[in-house]
């Protein structure tokens, strides 16, 4: 039984610097997203050189005093530049900031981790309850922005490797778009892969699956915006993937490990 009767107090002050350092990294966290969600970092990106905090405050249309407390703690983070030398700090954004933060079609963009954060962290009131219940919950409970946020996390990935790098290492594939084939993209969320593929292969057809009615309104709105008749999205409670051996391609990206029954899943596909 853990006891409290002989503390090493060098090892406790150790613990402790430890235990609140996950609380600052989460307090940080809560700052890139609100440096994503108010343009900050963007805002750094395009500037012409490192700036003040005022100047950033009048680029997004913000409050100076906020801007500043903000970027206080992205250099203390070291997520920003910060150059004290003269009258007032001024800040900026390094290359590979730039590329992480503010650049949303580099592979390395990561914001729409954390987009979803707010998501995440109120889905902790339903956590609690799952560890006395057992039970999980789906996608939609964290709603809309949800679905944004795991749209921004892989769009980047879809469109630098997808077309490029992925359907070119499966022998035969290409060819086989190209000439016309059937696809099943299996949790295909708010549709980004089916669209990119379906625009690189019209003379082939593709059905994107989804339980998420949050992720299937922002696929079908964009499907709708791109003008594209060879791709729609289904709900496989009411439309469900074929059994018939009918397809001729199906693919899932970063999904079957999040679902109830993973196996059920692999032996349908």
């Amino acid at each position: 039984m853990a006891t409290v009767d002989d503390i090493d107090p060098d090892r406790l002050k150790a613990y402790s610097f430890q235990l609140f350092g996950k609380l600052e990294g989460a307090v940080t966290a809560g700052m890139v997203h609100l440096g994503d969600q108010l343009g900050l970092y963007e805002a750094l990106a395009a500037a012409d050189g490192p700036c003040s905090a005022a100047e950033l405050a009048d680029a997004t249309g913000l409050t100076e005093r906020w801007v500043r407390e903000w970027a206080y703690n992205q250099a203390a983070a070291r997520l920003i530049e910060v150059d004290t030398s003269g009258d007032d700090e001024r800040f900026s954004l390094s290359p590979e900031a730039t590329a992480v933060l503010a650049s949303r079609s580099h592979p390395a963009y990561g914001m729409g981790m954390f987009h979803r954060l707010p998501q995440t962290m109120h889905a902790l009131e339903h956590v609690r309850d799952s560890f006395r219940t057992g039970l999980g919950h789906d996608y939609d409970s964290h709603g809309p922005e949800g679905a944004v946020g795991i749209e921004r996390s892989f769009e980047p990935w879809n469109r630098a490797f997808l077309l490029p790098v992925v359907l070119p290492a499966l022998e035969g594939v290409v060819a086989k778009l190209e000439r016309g084939a059937r696809v099943a993209d299996v949790g295909c969320g708010a549709g980004g892969a089916v669209l990119l593929m379906a625009e690189a292969f019209p003379e082939s057809e593709f059905v994107g699956y989804d339980i998420s009615r949050y992720a299937l309104d922002r696929a079908n709105d964009k499907l709708a915006a791109s003008g594209l008749t060879n791709a729609r999205f289904v709900d496989p409670r009411d439309e469900p993937l074929p059994d018939d051996a009918s397809v001729d391609l199906v693919t899932t990206f970063d999904c079957i490990h999040d679902m109830t029954h993973p196996g059920q899943m692999i032996a349908a596909i």
